[in-house]
């Protein structure tokens, strides 16, 4: 994981070539997090979901998905069982569960399909969570305001700016097109063993896969005039208290272009599953034993 230091950024599409949810752009303060490199692969999910089944956790029919390869983003997760993994790999860390079914904060979320309610979450734990909408396109971002991509991109034209040597969207031309069930790269492919090949560099705090592989979910319900609200700007924005649906950011392997862009928003039924569904994690504060500070690019490049 990687810190993301505290402050305020423009959120949103400040070109006006996006969709209407992303606008109107409005300065969002976010306190610090650290966030993970990656999303979270299919080893990790396989290692926790193993300790999760003997300590009082169900995952409701994951097993019966497809699964995806080990070093590859997980796939098939519903936004449900995301937080339930996030809880299972807090408890197994020792650290403190952030998601609950009770305003007391006691009843840890493992099991069922209830919908974890906003006074249920734990915000000042230390354990894994998912980002808010605005944590998560702060981090995307890397620090470039106003940018299309989470790579140098600022301007009204995206598709200039987007390539298969970039991110893994929709016909983007890696070598892992042809698996059927969920065509997704390695997280951390674009390393310079990309086709075609090109520069290897990570976007400005250090994290790949923000544009493209596999969708991420947030913790946000979603609203599609959620932006134009007063209380969008508030510090720490955490969403609307009604929506339909919880938010996906940064497109898929199966996504165009125009939804690998960093403002773009997607939306789908927390219990539902899709091939191009997955996550990374977030802990509030600097809470991750790691330098506080993002390393430098080092030539490295932004995946998707």
């Amino acid at each position: 994981m990687v810190h993301v230091p505290a402050g305020e950024f423009a959120m949103g599409d400040a070109h006006g070539t996006g969709y209407r949810d992303e606008r109107p752009v409005r300065r969002v303060f976010v306190c610090e997090f650290c966030v993970a490199r990656t999303e979270v692969t299919q080893a990790q999910w396989d290692e926790v979901a193993r300790w999760a089944q003997t300590n009082g956790y169900a995952f409701e029919g994951f097993e019966r998905c497809p699964r995806n390869k080990p070093r590859h983003p997980i796939c098939n997760v519903s936004w449900r069982d995301a937080v339930k993994w996030a809880n299972a790999r807090s408890e197994k860390e020792g650290r403190t569960p952030v998601y609950h079914l009770d305003a007391q904060q006691r009843e840890v979320y493992r099991r069922g399909l209830t919908e974890v309610p906003a006074h249920g979450v734990k915000w000042s734990a230390n354990g894994y969570r998912l980002p808010t909408e605005a944590e998560w396109e702060k981090a995307a971002r890397g620090g470039l305001s106003g940018h299309q991509y989470p790579w140098p991109s600022n301007g009204p034209e995206f598709t200039h700016f987007f390539d298969g040597s970039k991110a893994n969207f929709w016909q983007s031309g890696d070598p892992f097109e042809s698996d059927a069930d969920c065509a997704t790269s390695p997280v951390g492919y674009f390393d310079g063993r990309q086709t075609p090949a090109g520069v290897d560099m990570t976007n400005g705090f250090g994290l790949y896969d923000t544009a493209g592989n596999a969708f991420e979910w947030c913790w946000d319900l979603y609203h599609d005039t959620w932006y134009g609200q007063p209380e969008a700007a508030r510090p720490d924005s955490r969403g609307p208290a009604a929506g339909y649906g919880r938010v996906l950011r940064g497109g898929s392997w199966i996504s165009s272009d125009r939804y690998c862009r960093v403002a773009a928003r997607y939306v789908s039924e927390p219990s539902y599953r899709c091939h191009c569904y997955g996550f990374r994690l977030v802990v509030s504060g600097s809470g991750w034993p790691t330098r506080k500070t993002a390393p430098s690019p080092r030539r490295r490049r932004t995946p998707g």
